[in-house]
């Protein structure tokens, strides 16, 4: 047996020669903890090794080389070696509070929490105990009890920073958003240099739609961790919102860096900017490392029943007065209940709107989730027997990705709501289009791409158009002027489009631009924007707000062209121009969010609208504008397109989802991985 009386020992610290083996092992138990705390691993390991050669029923070195094992994230060593200390001295309670950390790292929840209780009880103080509790909570989706939990650990130690941070992210999860922004400012009060509580609280005070305040707090994030990737992309996107291009260029370059560092970033805001599909799966994978480790439902094995109908179940948060439900609510209603039985998840209660009510009466078993945890929905999902998951949010605003974490159904989907791949190893198909993702992009979406034939885009084909079209002066614009408009969201607005569009105003003459930007900042930063490109701020006009689809398509009608966004693309407000018999210019580049309006020029019978390039779009507006027959001679065709082109066939794209859909099922019953496809005209 090799002793341990050498003048310095295997972690290469020296120590007094030990006057006997009991007092050697005093001597290394109090280096371990040194070792530990020193964040020294690899010394700590080879210390713990040192003593467990001499005295292999050593508590301490069984539970310090768990503890390295765990931080290391190899959580099954860590349980087996924590354990062994157990059998030891199961009397300590930061022995099982580090094997419930062990357990926590190999899913293996409900058995953690046994392992904290354990710990509580032997120590009722135990501060860190009731924290590292709430964790799970959190990982189960149990945030009441989780809040619980931090409040415990906060009134025994009123300055446990960690604690108090959480439980204002519990309280956000919660949609306790006031609260949540007094415990943000609490964990500020106690530590101003945590940047991630100014993260947090920029996130509250957007849903709270108090968005300067936000960008402060997203910027003072930046300031403490120059390298937040959250921080970094909410902060661009909310500058977007507000058409803050000020400090643009250096946002980007930040981004860029945290993505080449392998940092987890926010893939929405990207698609703002960047027309970089490469970019987009890179962040999209990225996204989820953020999120919590989560156990699997146990599915049944559906492909061993008799033929019956597939259980299709769509997840929202946008079953509501939202351009999605208006999009999928025909779809909902055609779908063939002979061969399918249709659910639907909405991550947010009722609006009352009579959209929401529509889609409630479509579907066949409606779930009203805002209050449930992702546990409870995919649970739910999987007791039901669903057989395909459709996710309609993706990465956008109350996507709920640890539903899908959980694999609630054999088959999950990404369809629609976001423009792009999730990246999730949890997503399995994505439907598209030839155009929106074409063959040479295939490798740069994570799912397996479901190819419909003419567009993946569906809309209701149901909606009135209005019988008579409201007056110009009736929407304060100019009778006589030439009408542009863009009706797209303020953050698809970039410099460099609004610069093609002054150069576009200022050689149309008796132009002006007809805008749907609510947010008044943003109105400001345009007005002045514009005036900085030489065209006066008048020739700017916004549109108010209305909620009535058919009061919109009857004053969209007063527009002579609409000029789309680019690289995010319009995408509902492109189909709702076209609907109502408006031309569309759109530029097409190389990201999904770039070529959705180029799919739905082409399933709508005027392909010559898809431009290329930059000077391609400015020089057909500019066209197009200054040849009245040519102009009229596209409205028209639009116009007869409508009753006979696939962009507003819903009941012909309920036949090729539905075709996609069997596919996938057929798949999945012969046992076969998910697989690229595509569905015949």
């Amino acid at each position: 047996m090799r002793h341990m009386n050498k003048s310095r020992s295997q972690t290469g610290v020296a120590r007094d020669r030990p006057k006997d083996t009991t007092a050697a092992l005093d001597d290394a138990s109090l280096r371990l903890g040194q070792l530990y705390a020193a964040g020294r691993l690899d010394d700590t390991e080879a210390l713990c090794r040192e003593i467990l050669e001499q005295k292999p029923d050593h508590f301490l070195a069984h539970h310090a080389l768990g503890a390295v094992n765990s931080k290391r994230g190899e959580f099954a060593n860590a349980e087996r070696l924590i354990g062994q200390a157990l059998k030891i001295d199961d009397k300590s309670p930061y022995a099982w509070n580090a094997h419930g950390s062990a357990l926590r790292g190999l899913k293996r929840f409900d058995d953690a929490l046994v392992s904290y209780r354990r710990a509580i009880a032997l120590k009722p103080d135990f501060a860190q105990a009731f924290y590292n509790q709430a964790g799970v909570m959190l990982d189960l989706g149990r945030n009441d009890e989780a809040l619980a939990n931090f409040d415990r650990a906060i009134a025994l130690e009123p300055k446990y920073v960690r604690a108090l941070f959480n439980r204002a992210g519990a309280l956000q999860s919660l949609g306790r958003m006031r609260e949540a922004l007094d415990a943000y400012d609490r964990v500020i009060a106690v530590d101003p240099s945590y940047a991630d509580a100014f993260n947090g609280r920029g996130n509250v005070l957007t849903k709270l739609r108090r968005p300067e305040e936000a960008l402060v707090s997203f910027d003072r994030a930046i300031e403490l961790d120059p390298e937040h990737g959250q921080a970094g992309l909410l902060g661009m996107a909310l500058a977007s919102q507000l058409c803050v291009w000020d400090g643009r260029e250096r946002r980007h370059n930040r981004i860029d860096r945290l993505l080449q560092s392998d940092k987890a970033v926010a893939p929405f805001p990207l698609l703002h900017d960047l027309d970089a599909p490469a970019l987009h799966l890179t962040a999209a994978k990225s996204f989820w490392r953020l999120q919590p480790a989560t156990q699997r439902c146990d599915l049944r094995d559906l492909r061993a029943g008799p033929d019956e109908r597939i259980r299709v179940a769509y997840i929202s948060a946008d079953f509501c007065h939202h351009p999605v439900a208006y999009s999928v609510v025909e779809l909902f209603e055609l779908h063939d209940r002979t061969q399918f039985e249709i659910h639907a998840v909405s991550l947010t209660s009722s609006d009352d709107s009579p959209i929401r009510k529509r889609l409630e009466a479509a579907i066949d078993h409606f779930i009203d989730a805002e209050r449930l945890t992702d546990q409870q929905v995919a649970a739910q999902l999987a007791d039901l027997g669903v057989g395909i998951a459709v996710d309609l949010t993706g990465h956008t605003a109350g996507h709920r990705p640890g539903i899908f974490a959980r694999r609630p159904a054999p088959i999950t989907v990404n369809y629609l709501g976001y423009p792009g791949t999730s990246g999730g190893e949890c997503i399995d198909y994505i439907v598209a289009d030839p155009y929106v993702i074409p063959e040479q992009s295939r490798s740069l979406y994570s799912e397996k791409i479901a190819y419909l034939p003419h567009t993946y885009f569906v809309s209701d084909s149901k909606r009135p158009l209005g019988e008579t079209t409201p007056s110009r002066s009736a929407n304060h614009l100019p009778k006589n002027a030439f009408i542009f408009c863009s009706f797209n969201a303020a953050f698809k607005m970039t410099p460099e489009l609004l610069t093609v569009w002054a150069r576009i105003l200022n050689r149309v003459e008796n132009s002006i631009l007809w805008l749907n930007v609510g947010n008044p900042t943003a109105q400001k930063n345009l007005y002045r924007e514009i005036e900085a490109r030489g065209v006066s701020a008048t020739r700017l006009i916004f549109a108010p707000f209305i909620s009535s689809t058919t009061e919109h398509f009857a004053r969209l009608r007063n527009a002579d062209l609409f000029l789309d966004a680019f690289p995010y693309n319009a995408h509902s407000t492109a189909c709702d121009a076209l609907y109502a018999g408006v031309p569309v210019i759109t530029c097409s580049g190389s990201s999904f969010a770039s070529r959705v309006a180029g799919s739905l020029l082409k399933a709508a019978g005027i392909p010559e609208l898809i431009t290329q390039s930059v000077q391609e779009y400015e020089a057909l507006a500019l066209k197009l504008a200054n040849d009245p027959t040519l102009l009229r001679g596209i409205r028209e065709r639009l116009a007869a397109n409508r009753a006979s082109y696939p962009l507003f066939d819903t009941d012909g794209m309920r036949r090729h989802i539905e075709a996609a859909y069997r596919t996938m099922w057929d798949r999945y019953r012969k046992g076969l991985p998910p697989a690229a496809f595509a569905v015949a005209p």
